[in-house]
């Protein structure tokens, strides 16, 4: 005769098994996770839809009236910042896009002496240079010196993109909020100075301004 053995009552217990439910679904939801991960990657897409292609110029302006940290001014800023921004876009999509110089940029803007003050002149100037697309991108604001010795990066900016063939503003983006850098914290004069942590804020503020025209990994992020 078969002896049956009469397991613990206790695994029938509701809150048990509730639990094990739980961390059944809670596992496949993992699951689900890391497969949606290898098959689409970590890429944010960019909220630019249209499609970069042929001649781009790249234009960062600022209020001239606005004043900067130690020496800087508005031309200054505005000519690195573009500078940055062409490395990062020629990198991302040097396939399909052939950089204007900024060298030819800067020398269009001298038709411009009151400074640029709407999408009028930013179609004239994409004309002028005979592009295909011109990224407007209007700096607001810029610091990065928070008190004596220490730093952290501010700015507010919009960005706008011009097809240089049809004179459209085909994207324009005026909600940005202030780009913060280190996000949660300074830095203080010990670490770095202040030429250098210009020059890596400038950067940063680079990438996430080429972030509205290209893919980012999402769990690319400053600390």
């Amino acid at each position: 005769m078969v002896e049956h053995k009469n397991f613990p009552r206790k695994w029938s217990n509701p809150l048990i098994l509730a639990f094990a439910s739980f961390m059944l679904i809670l596992g496949g939801c993992q699951l689900v996770t890391t497969a949606v991960i290898l098959f689409k990657g970590t890429d944010v897409p960019p909220p630019c839809k249209e499609k970069l292609t042929g001649r781009v110029a790249v234009l960062c302006w600022t209020d001239p009236s606005l004043t900067y940290t130690d020496s800087d001014n508005a031309n200054a800023v505005g000519s690195e910042l573009s500078k940055k921004i062409d490395l990062k876009l020629n990198n991302k999509k040097k396939s399909k896009i052939t950089m204007v110089s900024q060298q030819e940029v800067r020398n269009r803007l001298d038709n411009y002496p009151d400074n640029i003050t709407g999408e009028e002149d930013l179609i004239a100037i994409a004309k002028d240079l005979e592009a295909d697309y011109l990224i407007g991108v209007y700096l607001m604001s810029f610091e990065y010196q928070e008190g004596i010795g220490v730093y952290q990066g501010k700015a507010t900016y919009a960005v706008t993109l011009i097809n240089g063939k049809t004179g459209e503003v085909v994207y324009d983006n005026q909600v940005i909020p202030q780009y913060v850098y280190p996000p949660n914290r300074t830095v203080s004069s010990d670490a770095v100075n202040g030429a250098q942590f210009r020059r890596e804020y400038i950067q940063k503020l680079a990438e996430r301004i080429g972030w509205e025209f290209y893919p980012h990994d999402r769990y690319d992020i400053d600390i």
